[in-house]
């Protein structure tokens, strides 16, 4: 069970703390395999607001947090880490992205939200070239 009380809204995440408590649900996840980093587990998660961020975890984790953190499930992220998110093309506009450790616990949530949280853009936006389209899922507005 959650305690709403203690719990930091994806948009309030920053790397200035380290002992992050917050509720998410994983929208998208996919594995990726990269020279420098090896394979890694990258998701798109989203809190009840519908406000979205990246999370990767490293090879050692991927099974336990496939298991832990289902698609499509509301779960209390614990002790995690929050760092710049880089690169041109990301899979969230959030300027953080959340590292998943060894230290991280996945706990089962009590919320019951069944929104699917899809942020499609304007028409207009398309048109006329004003949206941003480095970012797989933007906070555009229908």
């Amino acid at each position: 069970m959650s305690n709403n009380a203690s719990l930091t809204p994806v948009k309030d995440l920053n790397p200035f703390k380290t002992k992050w408590r917050s509720q998410v649900k994983v929208l998208h996840s996919w594995l990726q395999n990269t020279c420098f980093g090896g394979e890694t587990l990258q998701m798109v998660l989203t809190d009840e607001q519908g406000e979205k961020i990246s999370a990767t975890c490293k090879r050692n984790h991927i099974l336990s947090v496939q298991r832990k953190l289902p698609l499509g499930k509301w779960r209390v992220l614990t002790m995690f880490s929050v760092s710049q998110a880089s690169g041109q093309y990301r899979p969230t506009s959030h300027p953080y992205k959340i590292t998943i450790s060894d230290e991280t616990v996945i706990s089962n949530s009590d919320l019951i939200e069944y929104s699917i949280f899809l942020s499609l853009p304007r028409y207009e936006d398309i048109i006329d070239g004003t949206l941003k389209t480095n970012f797989l899922i933007g906070n555009t507005y229908i």
